[in-house]
């Protein structure tokens, strides 16, 4: 198992912050990393997540929602078709600090015999676009308010 985690601080409520994270149809207004995604907010609806990797590549992933729990946690997998090869685990939680300040923590979760292979390569690239779309969601949910 291998993780990658970031972390912001967004001037604004948790209902906000939900709500920017879970309408997807604005995506591509503001997100950088993740283009497009298609489906519900809902428990066991499957996503098709469009990921922005590099300018000129953007990869579809089927993916499925495993926690939809408003204003506090999101998660959703996505695995490659042969089972124990490699799974990713995304999920967004939501913390109401003081002073009108939200933490939103983000994170995937690697399991699977592929991830020594790939981590590597996936902690760099995803890294960079998880602190993409931490700093784009900042910006939207503040200059909103």
């Amino acid at each position: 198992m291998r993780e990658i985690c970031t972390e912001v601080r967004i001037k604004g409520s948790v209902d906000r912050v939900w709500e920017c994270l879970t309408n997807f149809d604005s995506y591509f207004e503001w997100n950088p990393f993740l283009r497009k995604v298609t489906g519900k907010p809902t428990l066991g609806t499957i996503l098709k997540i469009y990921v922005r990797f590099a300018p000129g590549l953007t990869v579809r992933m089927k993916t499925k929602v495993l926690i939809a729990d408003p204003r506090r946690k999101f998660c959703f997998i996505g695995k490659l078709p042969l089972p124990g090869l490699l799974s990713g685990e995304h999920s967004w939680e939501i913390a109401e600090l003081n002073n009108g300040l939200v933490k939103l923590s983000q994170r995937e979760i690697y399991r699977g015999v592929l991830t020594p292979i790939f981590f590597f390569s996936l902690e760099k690239t995803l890294g960079r676009g998880f602190n993409a779309m931490d700093i784009a969601l900042k910006k939207r949910v503040e200059n909103q308010r």
